[in-house]
C-alpha cells in the first residue's frame, strides 16, 4: 500500500486531476488532454489497480463515452462502449502491457507512469 501512495504521488506531478477510489482500487485522471486527431481534447482516464500490483499491471483503460477518431468519426479498434467499472457509461479500450517489468525502487521499473506513458502512446495511434 505504501509503494501505490508513492506511486499516486508521482502521477499526480504530471496529472493533478488525478483521483483515486474505494481503498486506491481505481485511479482516475479527470482532464487527460489527447493527442490530436480525436473528436474531443480531452476525457477521463480511469484504470483499474489489480489486487496483485505491482506484480501484475493495471490491465485495459476506460475513457469517457463516444470517443471518436476526428477524421473519420468511427471507434478506434480494439474499444467498446458501455462498461462501466465504476458505474456510469464508459469506453473501454482493450489493453495489456506487453512487457511489465517492476523494480523495488520504483523509478528504475515498471509503474503507474510507465503505463501512463502507454496509454499515451496507444492513444497516439488513432486507430
Amino acid at each position: 500500500m505504501e509503494r501505490l501512495s508513492a506511486e499516486i504521488e508521482l502521477v499526480k506531478r504530471k496529472y493533478p486531476t488525478l483521483q483515486s477510489g474505494e481503498g486506491n482500487q481505481w485511479l482516475m485522471i479527470a482532464e487527460y488532454p489527447l493527442p490530436q486527431g480525436w473528436n474531443q481534447e480531452k476525457t477521463r482516464v480511469l484504470f483499474i489497480v489489480p489486487p496483485e500490483y505491482p506484480h501484475r499491471p493495471p490491465d485495459n483503460f476506460y475513457v469517457d463515452i463516444g470517443l471518436r477518431i476526428a477524421a473519420t468519426s468511427q471507434m478506434p479498434s480494439n474499444y467498446s462502449e458501455g462498461q462501466s467499472p465504476i458505474g456510469g457509461q464508459w469506453g473501454t479500450f482493450s489493453f495489456h502491457a506487453e512487457v511489465w517489468q517492476p523494480a523495488p525502487e520504483i523509478e528504475k521499473g515498471d509503474n503507474m507512469v510507465t503505463f501512463l506513458i502507454a496509454v499515451r502512446l496507444r492513444l497516439q495511434e488513432l486507430n
